[in-house]
Formats: C-alpha cells, structure tokens, sequence
C-alpha cells in the first residue's frame, strides 16, 4: 500500500514540475510603446525572468501577434531573441536585452498599432508551452489622419466668412 501511494505522489510531482516551471516566467518589455516612422524598424527589448527556485525553464520560442491593421502595415522578426536571449534561466535567472524587431510599411497611415509578444518554452528544449506574454504598441505620428467631416466644414466656414468680411472692408 505505502509502494502504491509513493508511486502516485511521484507520478503526481512529475506531472505538475513542468507546470510550476512554466507558471515562473515573466517577460516585461521596456518600454512597451515606441514611436515608428514609416519605413523604419525599432527593436523592442526586455526582461525574461525565472523566479522559480531552481527549476530550469528552456526558452525556446517567441512568437509576435499582430492584431487589427498591424498585420497590414507592420512586420515582426523574433531574430534578436534566437540571437541574444539563452537556451535556458535556471531559477533566479533573467536576461535583459534585444527580443524582436518591428517594420512599418512606408505608406502606412497615422495612428496607434498593437501586438502581442508570446514566449513559449517549458522543462525541456522541444516544449512549446506559454510561459509568458506581453503587449506592446508603435505610434505612427508622421501620417497625420485626417480630420472628421464637421471639424473640416467648420475651418472651411471660418475662411470663408474672413474672406466675405474682407471684401465688404
């Protein structure tokens, strides 16, 4: 009876180690939101932290999600983090530094796009478990959105009636 329950507490251990390592990582981006001109690529970097006692958490994907018109205009390349970030971060352990590379097309317009950074690892080098995510955003301020409809009726009116007095004068 005792060999059967240490059998199903091992069983149960091996089981839910891999699970804790994975629930130990965090992945914070600094700074979260960049500005991007079209035509341009900023890196975005980071923190990778295992803070789970000494289990050793492998590394071994990031995946970019581009959401709304970002999938349009923007191009993601994880190349800095299979170049920088390590295999693994034993317990403790973080890495701070280059993690993936955003592209704006040269025609995109002005405004706010987003994404989402998703590390993926686990206990061995072939997990591809979620063990983080983090959003981030790029701000195209040099293609100026046009304004709305009644804001350009009103300019128009204002010129239009400075004109009129003018001539009267």
């Amino acid at each position: 009876m005792q060999f059967r329950f240490l059998k199903t507490a091992l069983l149960t251990l091996a089981l839910t180690l891999p699970l804790a390592a994975q629930a130990s990582v965090t992945l914070t981006l600094t700074p979260a939101s960049q500005p991007l001109l079209p035509g341009g690529t900023v890196l975005f970097s980071g923190t990778i932290s295992n803070s789970f006692g000494s289990a050793e958490v492998f590394l071994n994907a990031l995946n970019i999600n581009l959401t709304g018109l970002s999938n349009t205009f923007l191009v993601a390349d994880p190349a800095p983090f299979f170049a920088g970030a390590p295999l693994s971060l034993l317990g403790g352990d973080s890495y701070t530094g280059g993690l993936f590379n955003i592209t704006m097309a040269g025609g995109a317009p002005g405004g706010t796009y987003f994404g989402i950074a998703e590390l993926l690892g686990g206990a061995t080098g072939a997990d591809l478990n979620p063990l983080d995510s983090a959003q981030f955003s790029v701000v195209n301020s040099l293609g100026a959105t046009a304004p709305e409809p009644v804001t350009l009726s009103l300019c128009l009116l204002g010129i239009v009636g400075g004109l009129a007095r003018r001539r009267r004068a």
